[in-house]
């Protein structure tokens, strides 16, 4: 799962069109090994871990 967190608060429902500004976070929930690939396929590393 991957949610949106801004100002604003969560959002799970990212309309495909949205530009972000900067100041969002995203949130991606899932095993190890899935949060892994999805770092991997848009290069990004992860900033907090929460068990």
């Amino acid at each position: 799962m991957i949610a949106v967190t801004d100002d604003s608060g969560f959002s799970s429902t990212i309309d495909p069109q949205r530009e972000f500004t900067g100041d969002e976070r995203l949130v991606v929930v899932g095993t190890d090994e899935a949060v892994h690939q999805f770092e991997k396929r848009f290069d990004v590393s992860s900033t907090e871990a929460v068990s």
